[in-house]
């Protein structure tokens, strides 16, 4: 899952810049055609932004000729694919006299390599390097700010919270994506990927998960995402554009012989044309006295990339006009869940202090118009790579 921030534009905009002169100058001396073959292969993979095919030519021309342009450009598409361990590879290469002029954020990235692969001290190290040679541009990626979180996760390694993690196993995970789970009664939910596509899967305690019979009749796209209302009676849940990635809200009521009625889109106003809208969780919020929806969306008027909105329920099922979280940043958050019992929120985020990726966050319900500070969930629950979807059982301790 690629985020659009700033660094990731950044990413992009510098391979675009060098792919076709650093790759073209090589070409031009090499004299064994093979090479000059895997010139173009590479080249024709970068452009088509398949960068993990382009790497592959990448490595069998850096085996001929060691080129610090080279390096960086391998470095930053190991990077843009978050292969970190890859991406230090190439980076630390480069050697101190050349990381200058395009070569300028090569420290930068190594930083955030490191930092992705959990190395916070190295991290921390290239940061400091960073900002004294750049440091205007430290400004603009807010390299203090990578500092601060860098410090403060490598602080949280040494004070890890007391839980059990325990992989589901394989009545439920498969080699394709398992994600957004969701425990209700005797009954896991969540979806599973099968090429492009996703559906819902269901597994009743003690036996092998199977397609859920909640799924919709949809060939159009990828089924994610289920929530449901405290009582079972509504399902919220999204389609999602298998070409463009846009995704559309939509709800099931329960008849009276206990059956899934046909699927109905949310109204416009949640589902605003142009955007994307996923990742339902539903909720009673006992200082509003309603239901409140929460879902993701790129939509105007939040804090930048996806923020998470929330839409009060009124007694005739009506929907309220979105409103954005407060706790929402310039970067990334999503998947939401509202615990009922605890009337808490769990979330994940890019934006806020974390280990890097997305860190699992949680804000307490506290009057109708305002919410606690986000808590971090902490080390090990969350780690330097991504943690998201997290929810609650419904009558148990299990998360």
């Amino acid at each position: 899952m690629m985020q659009f921030t700033f660094t990731s534009k950044l990413v992009m905009s510098v391979l675009r810049l060098i792919v076709v002169l650093v790759l073209g100058c090589i070409a031009v001396g090499l004299e064994a055609q093979s090479l000059q073959r895997l010139h173009k292969k590479a080249l024709r993979a970068y452009e088509a932004n398949d960068l993990e095919q382009a790497l592959a030519y990448t490595d069998a021309i850096l085996k001929e000729k060691e080129d610090p342009t080279l390096l960086y450009r391998a470095g930053l598409a190991a990077f843009d694919i978050r292969d970190y361990r890859s991406a230090i590879a190439y980076l630390r290469r480069i050697p101190f006299s050349d990381r200058k002029g395009e070569l300028a954020y090569t420290d930068y990235f190594l930083a955030m390599s490191y930092k992705g692969f959990g190395e916070y001290d190295r991290a921390i190290a290239q940061l400091d390097r960073f900002q004294k040679t750049n440091p205007q541009a430290s400004e603009e990626l807010r390299v203090k700010d990578e500092l601060e979180h860098c410090r403060w996760a490598r602080e949280q390694l040494y004070f890890p919270v007391k839980i059990k993690i325990k992989n589901a196993g394989l009545t439920v995970n498969t080699a394709d994506d398992d994600l957004s789970p969701l425990m209700y009664a005797d009954k896991l939910y969540y979806s599973t990927k099968r090429g492009n596509a996703a559906k819902l899967y269901s597994r009743i305690t003690g036996f092998y998960a199977k397609p859920a019979r909640e799924n919709p009749d949809s060939k159009e796209g990828s089924i994610e995402n289920i929530a449901l209302t405290a009582d079972a009676q509504t399902m919220f849940f999204n389609i999602c554009d298998l070409e463009t990635g846009d995704c559309i809200l939509y709800r099931r009521e329960k008849n009276y012989e206990g059956e899934w009625g046909v699927p109905k889109k949310l109204p416009r106003h949640i589902n605003l044309s142009g955007y994307t809208a996923k990742q339902p969780a539903v909720g009673y919020d006992r200082t509003l006295k309603r239901n409140v929806l929460y879902f993701v969306s790129d939509r105007p008027g939040g804090k930048g990339g996806l923020d998470i909105w929330a839409s009060i329920i009124e007694k005739d099922g009506s929907y309220g006009e979105p409103f954005p979280l407060p706790f929402n940043t310039d970067q990334d958050e999503i998947t939401p869940y509202f615990h009922q019992a605890s009337q808490t929120l769990f979330f994940s985020s890019m934006g806020l202090t974390g280990f890097g990726g997305f860190d699992i966050f949680k804000c307490k319900k506290m009057t109708a118009e305002s919410w606690s500070e986000p808590q971090n969930l902490g080390n090990p629950l969350n780690s330097s790579f991504d943690e998201c979807y997290f929810t609650f059982h419904t009558s148990t301790k299990q998360a």
